[in-house]
């Protein structure tokens, strides 16, 4: 197993709400935050500064009278905007992915505490292609995507963790951004959804 496996692996390991509990990541370029917040439905005027664990715990107060989180926390690495949404999965539905990746790239990846996961990618509002744990590999894989599969785990019978690693090292191949602690802990803006 390469090194960004094994980062990876430790990062799900160290974050386990991360990792157990239902969290959707989103990487976007073809768009500004407060154009994707509109996308997922968010109220701008619910934009408040907040890190990963003060959105992750005001979604978890959400659950306790819903059914579904509407917190969705917006940020940036690099030249990409990430969204991440504990408990909730908004950016993994193809009219969200399609409209935040109307003039770029938009990949998400849904973890759930059912391991019922997926990857989704869409490029220039189109959806390319959904992978889900158990897929086998056996139709074209877009191009963009195609060039940072070598060695992960994304095919078959593949154990959960080894799966949701290689989701996260694949976005970072393909975005060159690595999510890391300090991006969970820095100050980002949450939005509600309406």
């Amino acid at each position: 197993m390469d090194d960004l496996l094994h980062y990876y692996r430790d990062f799900l390991e160290e974050n386990w709400t991360v990792n157990e509990d239902t969290t959707c990541f989103t990487w976007f370029n073809g768009c500004d935050i407060q154009t994707a917040a509109s996308f997922f439905g968010a109220d701008p005027r619910s934009a408040t500064p907040m890190t990963y664990s003060d959105a992750r715990d005001e979604a978890c107060a959400e659950l306790q009278s819903s059914s579904r989180s509407n917190v969705v926390l917006f940020g940036t690495a690099d030249t990409w905007n990430i969204a991440v949404e504990p408990y909730g999965w908004e950016g993994s539905d193809e009219r969200v992915i399609k409209a935040i990746a109307s003039d770029g790239d938009a990949l998400s990846v849904l973890f759930t505490a059912e391991a019922i996961h997926r990857i989704t990618y869409a490029h220039n509002g189109e959806r390319l292609c959904v992978l889900r744990p158990l897929d086998e590999r056996d139709r074209p894989m877009p191009q963009a995507l195609e060039e940072h599969l070598d060695g992960l785990l994304l095919f078959g019978d593949v154990i959960n963790s080894d799966w949701k690693a290689s989701a996260l090292a694949l976005v970072q191949r393909f975005t060159g951004v690595r999510l890391d602690h300090e991006w969970l802990r820095h100050r980002h803006t949450r939005y509600l959804i309406q």
